[in-house]
Protein backbone atom coordinates (compact mmCIF):
# COMPACT_ATOMS: atom_id res chain seq x y z
CA UNK A 1 0.00 0.00 0.00
CA UNK A 2 1.01 3.36 -0.51
CA UNK A 3 1.00 6.69 1.60
CA UNK A 4 -1.43 9.02 -0.24
CA UNK A 5 0.30 12.25 0.83
CA UNK A 6 4.16 11.51 0.04
CA UNK A 7 3.96 7.91 -1.56
CA UNK A 8 5.80 5.83 0.10
CA UNK A 9 5.21 2.28 0.14
CA UNK A 10 3.96 1.26 4.06
CA UNK A 11 1.89 -2.25 5.77
CA UNK A 12 -1.59 -3.02 5.10
CA UNK A 13 -2.28 -2.56 8.77
CA UNK A 14 -0.50 0.77 9.37
CA UNK A 15 -2.69 3.46 10.42
CA UNK A 16 -0.24 6.34 9.92
CA UNK A 17 2.43 6.72 7.37
CA UNK A 18 6.25 5.56 8.43
CA UNK A 19 7.42 8.47 6.25
CA UNK A 20 5.34 11.36 7.04
CA UNK A 21 3.40 10.76 9.72
CA UNK A 22 0.21 11.78 8.31
CA UNK A 23 -2.97 9.73 9.00
CA UNK A 24 -3.90 6.79 6.14
CA UNK A 25 -7.40 6.62 5.58
CA UNK A 26 -8.79 3.15 5.84
CA UNK A 27 -9.10 0.66 3.00
CA UNK A 28 -12.47 0.97 0.78
CA UNK A 29 -12.96 -2.97 0.51
CA UNK A 30 -12.56 -5.06 3.04
CA UNK A 31 -12.52 -8.88 1.95
CA UNK A 32 -13.24 -11.62 4.63
CA UNK A 33 -13.74 -15.12 3.73
CA UNK A 34 -16.12 -17.14 5.79
CA UNK A 35 -14.71 -20.48 6.24
CA UNK A 36 -18.22 -23.50 6.58
CA UNK A 37 -15.66 -25.57 9.10
CA UNK A 38 -16.07 -28.59 6.59
CA UNK A 39 -12.95 -29.27 6.56
CA UNK A 40 -12.36 -29.73 10.59
CA UNK A 41 -11.98 -33.31 11.49
CA UNK A 42 -14.56 -33.42 14.54
CA UNK A 43 -14.12 -37.14 14.26
CA UNK A 44 -10.52 -37.23 15.32
CA UNK A 45 -11.77 -35.04 17.90
CA UNK A 46 -13.74 -37.26 19.09
CA UNK A 47 -11.81 -40.04 19.06
CA UNK A 48 -9.16 -38.22 20.86
CA UNK A 49 -11.59 -37.88 23.68
CA UNK A 50 -12.73 -41.63 23.65
CA UNK A 51 -9.25 -42.60 23.82
CA UNK A 52 -8.46 -40.48 26.51
CA UNK A 53 -11.48 -41.60 28.32
CA UNK A 54 -10.37 -45.22 28.16
CA UNK A 55 -6.51 -44.62 29.13
CA UNK A 56 -7.48 -43.08 32.27
CA UNK A 57 -10.41 -45.35 33.07
CA UNK A 58 -8.01 -48.38 32.82
CA UNK A 59 -7.10 -47.52 36.14
CA UNK A 60 -10.33 -49.24 37.62
CA UNK A 61 -9.23 -52.79 36.43
CA UNK A 62 -5.47 -52.31 37.42
CA UNK A 63 -6.46 -51.68 41.06
CA UNK A 64 -9.13 -54.32 41.00
CA UNK A 65 -6.19 -56.71 39.91
CA UNK A 66 -7.32 -57.59 36.46
CA UNK A 67 -4.73 -56.11 34.39
CA UNK A 68 -5.34 -57.99 31.28
CA UNK A 69 -8.52 -55.73 31.18
CA UNK A 70 -6.53 -53.06 32.00
CA UNK A 71 -4.18 -53.47 29.21
CA UNK A 72 -6.83 -53.99 26.90
CA UNK A 73 -7.94 -51.20 27.35
CA UNK A 74 -5.15 -49.25 27.17
CA UNK A 75 -4.68 -50.66 23.19
CA UNK A 76 -7.56 -49.73 22.54
CA UNK A 77 -7.09 -46.35 23.34
CA UNK A 78 -3.98 -46.04 21.55
CA UNK A 79 -5.57 -47.80 18.73
CA UNK A 80 -8.39 -44.87 18.69
CA UNK A 81 -5.59 -41.96 18.78
CA UNK A 82 -3.73 -43.41 15.76
CA UNK A 83 -7.13 -43.38 14.05
CA UNK A 84 -7.47 -39.65 15.65
CA UNK A 85 -4.39 -38.82 13.35
CA UNK A 86 -5.35 -40.86 10.50
CA UNK A 87 -8.25 -39.43 10.44
CA UNK A 88 -6.70 -35.27 11.20
CA UNK A 89 -4.15 -36.16 8.21
CA UNK A 90 -6.61 -36.79 6.11
CA UNK A 91 -8.13 -33.51 6.16
CA UNK A 92 -4.71 -31.58 6.01
CA UNK A 93 -4.89 -29.59 2.60
CA UNK A 94 -1.23 -28.92 1.08
CA UNK A 95 0.02 -25.37 2.00
CA UNK A 96 0.84 -24.13 -1.55
CA UNK A 97 3.64 -21.05 -1.09
CA UNK A 98 3.04 -17.94 -3.77
CA UNK A 99 6.44 -16.42 -4.88
CA UNK A 100 5.76 -12.70 -5.68
CA UNK A 101 8.07 -10.90 -7.16
CA UNK A 102 9.87 -8.66 -4.79
CA UNK A 103 9.52 -5.01 -5.52
CA UNK A 104 12.63 -2.93 -6.41
CA UNK A 105 13.89 -0.69 -4.06
CA UNK A 106 14.00 2.98 -4.87
CA UNK A 107 15.96 5.15 -2.71
CA UNK A 108 14.42 8.83 -1.98
CA UNK A 109 16.45 11.69 -0.16
CA UNK A 110 14.68 13.54 2.27
CA UNK A 111 14.33 17.23 2.67
CA UNK A 112 16.06 18.09 6.42
CA UNK A 113 13.68 21.43 6.16
CA UNK A 114 10.28 20.07 5.09
CA UNK A 115 10.63 16.64 5.25
CA UNK A 116 9.44 16.14 1.56
CA UNK A 117 11.12 13.13 -0.59
CA UNK A 118 12.97 13.73 -3.70
CA UNK A 119 14.99 11.75 -6.16
CA UNK A 120 18.92 10.86 -5.55
CA UNK A 121 19.64 13.15 -8.80
CA UNK A 122 17.55 16.01 -7.20
CA UNK A 123 20.00 18.79 -6.05
CA UNK A 124 17.13 21.12 -4.38
CA UNK A 125 14.05 20.62 -2.88
CA UNK A 126 11.06 21.72 -4.57
CA UNK A 127 9.11 22.58 -1.76
CA UNK A 128 11.24 24.68 0.33
CA UNK A 129 14.37 25.61 -1.88
CA UNK A 130 16.82 24.19 0.34
CA UNK A 131 19.95 22.14 -0.82
CA UNK A 132 19.74 18.19 -0.41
Amino acid sequence: MKCPNCGAEIPEVSRFCLSCGKDVPPPKEVTVEKDDGSDFPVGAIMLYGLAFMMMFFAIVPMVMGFMEGAIAMMAVGAVMVLAGVYIQRMYKKPVVVKQEPKPEKVIKIKCRYCGKLHDPDDERCDSCGATL
